[in-house]
């Protein structure tokens, strides 16, 4: 392997998500960081809420809409806390809310 482009922004990953060969989106809890341009550069595009929650799953479901799952990290176990989704790539996230019925 050769190195290409800047250097991952963090040292430890806890997920690692692509839609196609230019774009990669890490997550490290609580910060989603992505490349859109191949790792050539990186900006954070998610933040959760607290140090505490963290991006449990990230993932694509087609190249352009993806969803991050955060849970709470308690010493008790995890607890699920949201859903994020795109739908534009990773570019921009919001909120998925869910109504009891």
């Amino acid at each position: 392997f050769t190195e290409s482009g800047a250097p991952v922004p963090h040292a430890s990953v806890s997920g690692v998500a692509s839609s196609g060969p230019s774009v990669i989106l890490l997550s490290v809890r609580p910060i989603v960081s992505g490349s859109f341009d191949g790792g050539r550069t990186w900006t954070t595009v998610l933040t959760t809420e607290t140090l505490a929650q963290g991006v449990v799953d990230l993932g694509y479901t087609t190249a352009t809409q993806g969803v991050a799952i955060v849970g709470t990290y308690r010493s008790s176990g995890l607890l699920l806390g949201g859903l994020f989704i795109t739908r534009d790539g990773g570019h921009t996230w919001s909120t998925v809310s869910f109504s009891g019925g």
